[in-house]
This record gives structure tokens, sequence and C-alpha cells, in this order.
């Protein structure tokens, strides 16, 4: 349209051909691609070394509108280092001896023979010789841990015929199963909801004569043994990381296998809430409208199978919230995938659970987790300052390529300005802007809503409200120049320069004072002072070498009018700041 209307009104094509190739230079955002490669990239290094391994782009910045987090407790809010610190008897005084011995070899004998789970290994560490617990047998049968009993049971033998069984699980699961009276059961349930106060993890240990193999665990007659005690450290960084959440406006839930009272214990102690603790059975047994009323409130789970987590994250989602999860096991699949940010456990999580989430945990750390919402916050600010910088810069070119056409002027700008001008645009929105540092209050404010447009009806107008300021400058400061009797090429030379350290200015003006006490900080080695430095050298270079002048259409400056050009765009910079104030 404007090689068009140049044409008609000067009656020539090719000045009208170039004027509207420089305005489709000067209007095709295509940095933005750029931009959004390099920010994801970058971002993705960045979460790496906080040893959060993004496997899918786009969830880098998703992570940052996280509104909930649901977590394991077991090795992401505890250390995962467990000991056996307790064996209980049946008539609730400590065991020692004989039948300490007996109780850990059936927990052994309920466990994996080369474990890799930290309880199962507490419970060879505490053996005193494992080759006569072990007395020549393998493993005939397994029953293993799903989500209708919270147990593990295991049939040993020679040569694939059943000798015995030895069951671990929780105390009520066990006591079932055993089918103790119910009187004996609940003095028992006491003596484990003690220790279970304790912040202990209590297992019951079982172990029955096993002539035949059942189809279920169910079918034997066990023999109830006693308790274990078994302590986990928490991460001393767990309770700083749960209040920095929540200063984050990001609701924390526990999500364990463990007994309520443990659970209870460990979220006093890190700073959940823990006025309600519900079981998983609990959750199940309510209708869909009872469960999303109890998530808003409820921040403890216990005894949580894998079903139960999908069912709590497809009620946080009804309720509207973002959900980031934690899992690690086979079954935890359905879970990550249902949560908008799934994350697995990088060292003891299974290939299945790696799979199916978006971010992999490389040190099982919650506090990680927290350090990666604050890089996602991090990442989407400075991405919105990139595209509001980029929609800004290019409103006064387009500007200066539609003028000359509509008041009667020679071409401002030529494709080579433009061009140019991408050498500073590109790496400032992308390099500049990514290596921000967050805003001092990042973790002070509530998440963001998902929905929320990189390009936003905010951002959208205040952008060209600064844009159009950065315009009317350009504009108002070349037709002066040519009202002053200047020539069309010293014009052009005060407003492409002028442009140019508006731009730079605009750099400084989105990003605040942080970014020039950073640049000193660093002594000038970082990506601002880079940027300005490759700017100011092209200039000095392109408006001084003859050959480049006659390129650009130039002349060369006068300090007068050097001192104009930066005078303008410092005082045009300043106002798009007090309008940026404004704004917000």
């Amino acid at each position: 349209l404007l090689t068009l209307l140049f044409w008609l009104l000067r009656g020539d094509f090719l000045h009208g051909f170039l004027a509207g190739l420089t305005l489709s230079i000067a209007i095709l955002p295509e940095e933005f691609p750029v931009v959004l490669s390099v920010f994801m990239a970058l971002g993705a290094w960045r979460l790496a070394k906080s040893n959060v391994l993004a496997r899918k782009n786009q969830t880098i910045e998703t992570l940052g509108g996280a509104t909930v987090l649901c977590t394991d407790k077991t090795g992401t809010l505890t250390e995962n280092r467990m000991a056996i610190t307790q064996v209980i008897g049946l008539d609730g005084r400590d065991v020692d001896g004989a039948g300490r011995s007996e109780i850990v070899a059936y927990g052994i004998l309920a466990s994996q023979k080369n474990p890799s789970d930290p309880m199962e290994e507490a419970f060879l560490a505490a053996a005193d010789d494992l080759a006569a617990i072990y007395n020549g047998m393998d493993v005939v049968k397994e029953y293993p841990l799903d989500s209708h009993s919270f147990s593990v049971a295991q049939i040993w033998g020679r040569d694939g015929k059943p000798e015995v069984m030895a069951l671990k699980g929780a105390p009520e699961e066990v006591f079932r199963l055993c089918r103790l009276p119910n009187d004996k059961q609940k003095r028992l349930q006491e003596i484990a909801d003690d220790a279970a106060d304790d912040g202990l993890r209590v297992l019951a240990i079982a172990k029955a004569a096993a002539k035949s193999i059942a189809p279920s665990r169910d079918g034997y007659q066990y023999e109830l043994l006693g308790l274990v005690g078994l302590s986990d450290p928490i991460r001393t960084e767990a309770k700083d990381a749960v209040a920095l959440a929540h200063r984050a406006g990001i609701k924390v839930i526990m999500l364990t296998g463990d007994h309520a009272e443990t659970a209870r214990r460990i979220g006093r102690e890190i700073g959940l809430c823990t006025e309600r603790v519900i079981t998983g059975q609990e959750f199940l047994s309510m209708n869909e409208k009872q469960q999303r009323e109890l998530v808003k409130t409820t921040e403890i789970y216990s005894r949580v199978a894998p079903n139960v987590k999908l069912a709590i994250i497809s009620a946080l989602k009804q309720n509207g919230e973002v959900v980031a999860m934690t899992g690690d096991g086979v079954n935890d699949g359905p879970a990550l995938k249902s949560a908008h940010i799934g994350i697995a456990m990088g060292q003891r999580g299974t290939d299945v659970a790696r799979e199916a989430a978006s971010l992999v945990l490389l040190d099982d750390n919650f506090a990680s987790i927290v350090q990666g919402v604050r890089i996602g916050r991090r990442i989407f600010a400075n991405l919105q300052k990139a595209v509001m910088y980029i929609m800004i810069v290019h409103i006064p070119i387009a500007a200066l390529s539609i003028a000359p056409v509509l008041l009667g002027w020679e071409l401002i700008l030529l494709p080579i300005h433009i061009v140019f001008f991408e050498f500073i645009i590109d790496p400032a929105c992308t390099l500049v802007f990514e290596s921000e540092t967050e805003d001092e209050d990042t973790m002070r404010r509530p998440p963001r809503r998902i929905p929320q447009s990189l390009f936003s009806r905010a951002v959208v107008l205040e952008s060209l409200a600064i844009g159009g300021l950065l315009a009317l400058m350009a504009v108002l400061i070349h037709g002066g120049m040519l009202g002053s009797g200047a020539s069309s090429d010293q014009a052009r030379a005060v407003t492409y320069l002028t442009i140019i350290l508006a731009n730079i200015g605009m750099i400084l003006s989105l990003s605040g004072r942080k970014i020039i006490l950073l640049a000193i900080q660093q002594r000038g080695k970082n990506a601002l002072s880079i940027v300005v430095a490759m700017a100011f050298t092209a200039l000095a270079v392109v408006y001084n070498l003859p050959f480049l002048q006659s390129l650009f259409k130039i002349t060369p400056l006068s300090l007068t009018e050097f001192s104009l050009a930066a005078a303008v765009a410092i005082a045009v910079s300043l106002l798009a700041a007090i309008v940026r104030k404004l704004w917000r």
C-alpha cells in the first residue's frame, strides 16, 4: 500500500518500492521466534543448574505460574536416609536381643534382596548376619504393594518350594491380615500412633508358614511379631522452602503413604497446616463436590496410593489451580501426566515416571522445585519485557517509513538502516533481557494466571503509548532539522542516531536501575555492557567512514548535532520511564 501511495503521489515507483520494503522490514517482528527459542533454551540451562531438568520447553515458564505444589514426603521433604531407631514388641516395650533380631530378619525377608529403597536398606543395615537370615533361600512368590493393600509380602523357599512367608506394611493393614481381635488391634494401634507422633515411619512385621502358594496375601495364617520405627531426617532447607512458597502465594500439599500422625508431625515441623490430615480412603469415599471443597483447605494426605494422587490433582484442577506434582513410581505416571507440571524424581524415580513428567528433579529436593518456580517467574517477566521492547522499538521505525510519504519528505530510513538496527535489537532483546536478574519481590507476588498472555492488553497498550512517544519524537526532530535548513542527509543522520540512542535508553527504561548496577558490579562483563559497546563502536565506524556515510546517506555530525541527538534520546527515555511508572 505504501509503495502504491508513493507511486501515485510522487510518480516514482522505485523509491516507492524502497519505502514499502523498509516498512515491511520495520514492522515484521522477526525477533519473536529468536527470543522465544533463546529464552527457553537458556531457561532450561538455568533450571538444570538448579537441579531441575526440563523435558518440555513450554513447562519452563508455566512453572512460574504454579499455584499448588503437591509433593512426596520421603526423599523430597526428608533426606531419604532411613535408620531403624525403635523395635517394639507386642507388649509395647522396646525389644532387644533375639526378639529384635527376629523382627529385623522378617523385615529383611519382606524386602528386596538387593534393595534400592532406603527403608529396605535400613533393615539390611540393622542385621548382624545376612547369610544366616537368607539361609540359602530365594523368593518363590511376591505380593507387591498396590492400591488395595499398604503391605508387601514375600514367600521364600528352596528349589521353588515355599517354606516361609514374611509380611511388612502399614500397621492397620498388617493387623487386619493377622486377624487380631478388636481390642488387641486398638491397643497396638495406639502404640503405633505414639511412635508415629514422634515422626517415625512405623511398620508392622509378621510371619507365616507357607506350604503352598495362595492367590492373594489374605490366604495365610500370620503371626504378628512386632513394630519397627524408622527415622528419616527432614531436609534442613525444607522449612525455608515451604515458607518461601507460601510467601509466593503457592499452596504446598504433602502426599505420603505414611501414617497420619507421622505425616502430621513432619508437616508441623516444615510449616504446613496440620489442622486436618485426610487418608486416601477417606478422600475417595467423598463425592466430587466434597473433594473440591476439601482440597481448598487440606495440606496433608496420608496413606496415599497413586489413584488417590490422581483424584486429588483432578479436584485441584477443577478448582482452577495450576498444579505441579512430584512422583517416582510406575503407578504415578497418570497423575504426572494429569498435572500441569509433572515432576519426576531423578535419583529414585522410575523410567516410566520420568517419561510421563515434564520436569525431572535431579536431586529429589523440594527446595529445588521452589527455586525452579523462581526461575520460571523470572523467565516470564523477562520475556514480557523483551516482547514490550520489540513492540516499542518497531513503532518509531514504522512511523519514519510512513511519514516521508505523507509529508512529502525524502525517505528517512532505507533497508540498510533497518538491517543495521536489527543487529542491535536482536541481541538486546534476547541476551540482555534474558540475563536480567529477577525483581526483589518476585517470590512475594501471587502466581500469575496461566491464561495471561505475553501480548496482554496492558502490555500492548503500554507498548503503543511508549512507542508512540518515540515515534512522535523521531518525526519532530527530523521535521525540525529540515525546517532549520538542514539537508535530508543531515536530518537523517541526527534522526537515526537519536533512534539508536533511544533504543539503548529503552533497554535501561524497561530494566530499571538494577541492570546498570549489575553492569558496574560485573565491570562491564555482562550482556548489556557488551551490546552497548558494540552499538557505539558500530555507530562510530558508520559515522566516520566516508564509504559507510555514503551507503547510509548521512553526513558527519557536529558536536552540536551529536549533543542534540543524545539530549533528545535521554529526555525521551526518561519520559518513557515516567510513563511506564504511571502506567503501573
